[in-house]
Formats: C-alpha cells, structure tokens, sequence
C-alpha cells in the first residue's frame, strides 16, 4: 500500500517538473496575414446596415399603425394614472367646481383638504372615473353646505 502511494505522488510530482522538451508546444501561429478593414470599407458597410434597419423600422411602424387598439375593461390601472371612460369629461375639477372651493372658507377648504387626506384609498378604488366624481362630488356638497354661514 505504500508502494503504490509512493508511485503516485512520484507521478502527480513529476507533472510539475517536467523539463521544457517534455512539455507540449504551443499552437503554430498563422503566418498569413489577414486583410486589414479600412475606415472607409468599415463606414460603407455600417451604413449598409442602417439602412437595412431603417427599412425593417419603417415596416414595423406600418404594421403596428394598422393595428387597431384593444380596450381592456377593468385592465388593472398604471401607477399614478387612472383609465378616462368614453364619454367622460377631462380629468379633473371644472371651473365651477374651482370657484366652489375657492369661495368657502379656510376651515371649509381645510375639510376638503383633510377628507381627500384620509378618504385617498376609497377613491383610488372606485369602480370607474364616474363612480370617482360622484363620491368626490357628494363629499364636496356636504363640505360646502355646511360651510355655509347660517
């Protein structure tokens, strides 16, 4: 058993010290050479390549020009932007509504202040931009007919 231990670390020992004419040459280098790109054949080709794009681009962009838009009804809504129903007014309060608030009083625009604050989740959630303004609206009526001086 030691002998056969002892042949083998004298194997794996003499892989680190073989001589230079035991060790494998090295890869032949070629010797031809190779033809050298100018910077001119180099530009030629390139706008080759744009110009085969450009034509790829444009025929994506009629393709996707004739595709007609889907609407998903109840698509889950992009952060920060919420879905404009067909028929529906631009987003927004009117100018009316602008005049309302600025006539009520500093507590009166506190209240509306104060309920978009703590109501911002239920309003999130309404089922669709009428259903928003109507419980917008609602709210602000309420504000407003008890901010009336009496």
């Amino acid at each position: 058993m030691k002998t056969s231990a002892f042949v083998a670390l004298m194997a794996v020992g003499s892989l680190f010290t073989a001589s230079a004419e035991e060790k494998p040459a090295p890869p032949p280098v070629s010797t031809t050479a190779q033809p050298v790109e100018t910077d001119a054949a180099r530009i030629a080709r390139l706008e080759a390549r744009v110009a085969k794009l450009e034509k790829v681009i444009e025929s994506l962009r009629k393709a996707a020009a004739s595709i007609p838009a889907i609407e998903i009804p109840n698509a889950p809504i992009a952060k920060g932007k919420a879905p404009v129903s067909p028929g529906t007014r631009s987003r927004g309060p009117s100018d009316e509504d602008r005049k309302r608030y600025e006539s009520l009083s500093e507590a009166g625009k506190e209240k509306v202040r104060n309920y978009f604050r703590d109501h911002m989740e239920e309003i999130r959630g309404a089922a669709n931009e009428e259903a928003r303004r109507a419980l917008i609206m609602a709210a602000f009526d309420r504000i407003i007919a008890e901010d009336k001086p009496k």
